[in-house]
């Protein structure tokens, strides 16, 4: 009877350690896919900045010329832009780990205080000065962003295309 109930023991044992990682391999396996899945989305959407920068450079430059030498800009009073992916995950950007969450939170930042400028551009009217000071301002964000912005991009690719045991 004894050896009955050594196996049961060894039994319920091997059960509960095999039910034990799969319960935590499964979980592990489950946030690495959301991981990679944020990454991959994020790098979509940081492309496409990345992409503007040169376009957005010019043409504010350009704006910044002309407010600086004494034109009245007239900036329309368009929609803000909204950032969908990261607006919508920015809760889960620590699943990327602390380094790449540092740098996406910088970059998104950066991309916040740009459009808080070009809302406070929309709202100066009669001030050419007031106007290219603000530019100035928002192509500084403009600078900071293109400095990690390809670099961030190949970090997260790299991190989308990881595998799970790596």
């Amino acid at each position: 009877m004894s050896d009955t109930i050594a196996a049961a023991f060894i039994g319920g044992f091997v059960a509960l350690v095999v039910g034990t990682i799969t319960v935590f391999g499964t979980e592990a396996y489950r946030r690495h896919r959301d991981a990679i899945s944020l990454a991959g989305a994020l790098a979509g959407e940081i492309a496409v900045y990345v992409e503007a920068l040169p376009m957005i450079e010019s043409t504010w430059g350009e704006l910044e010329r002309r407010a600086a030498a004494g034109t009245l800009l007239v900036v329309p009073n368009l929609p803000m832009p909204v950032n969908a992916i990261y607006d919508h995950c920015a809760r889960d950007v620590g699943l990327l780990g602390p380094k790449l969450a540092s740098e996406v939170a910088y970059l998104y930042g950066n991309v916040a205080a740009f459009r808080g400028a070009m809302a406070a551009l929309i709202s100066v009217r009669d001030d050419s000065v007031q106007q290219a000071a603000l530019i100035r301002s928002a192509l500084v964000f403009v600078g900071r962003g293109k400095a990690v912005g390809s670099p961030l991009l190949r970090k997260l690719r790299k991190f989308a295309d990881s595998e799970f045991l790596e």
